[in-house]
């Protein structure tokens, strides 16, 4: 009798097996190669628009829809908060290093994918644009939509607004409350406090 059929026999009716979990440095390698392919697109984007539509002409893609143009965008995503570089630095390195709690608490399984998915596309997002604040003085925006004379934007943008959809639909539809509690400090302490004093348990 193969192990997993035993172990489908020992467990209770109705619950799953715990999912072995991959080895995190697996995980961080896989999560720094598709951190860098999708700030390398965002920055090769740019780099397009800068040679062939800077002081041109836009280019439509769908005429009246959709086109693309060059625009120096000296504010956060869409155009806003103008010249308030040191916000953006702060709530860059702020979200980092929320990035980074998420990385160490969240289990390596296949349950939490999403999650490192979202990690992953919201950094390349804001490390995209806060690349272009330090080296370039502005961001490259370049997406214009044109029937509701939408904010022109970038690939970088795009990263950021797909990874919070993302996130609302797994925090409401996807994961259970319980799912979270890997995220919790308080939790982590009273764990620990169990342990360092058995008597607790009673």
């Amino acid at each position: 009798m193969d192990e997993e059929m035993k172990v489908r026999l020992v467990l209770p009716k109705g619950k799953k097996p715990a999912q072995k979990p991959v080895n995190r440095w697996i995980v961080l390698g896989i999560c720094l190669a598709a951190l860098g392919l999708l700030i390398f697109l965002d920055q090769w984007t740019k780099h397009l628009t800068d040679i062939h539509i800077h002081n041109k002409e836009k280019i439509d893609l769908i005429k009246n829809v959709l086109s693309l143009t060059y625009v120096e965008n000296r504010g956060s995503a869409f155009g806003m908060m103008q010249g308030q570089f040191i916000v953006f630095y702060i709530i860059t390195a702020l979200m980092l290093a929320v990035v980074v709690f998420v990385f160490l608490r969240t289990p390596c399984t296949k349950r939490y994918i999403p999650i490192f998915s979202v990690a992953v596309t919201l950094t390349a997002g804001a490390l995209g644009n806060c690349y272009d604040r330090i080296f370039r003085g502005y961001v490259i925006d370049m997406i214009y939509f044109e029937p509701i004379d939408f904010p022109v934007f970038n690939v970088a943008d795009i990263y950021v607004t797909v990874a919070c959809f993302m996130l609302v639909i797994f925090f409401f539809f996807v994961y259970k409350d319980e799912d979270f509690d890997v995220y919790s400090i308080r939790k982590k302490k009273d764990e620990d406090l169990i342990k360092e004093d058995p008597k607790d348990k009673e």
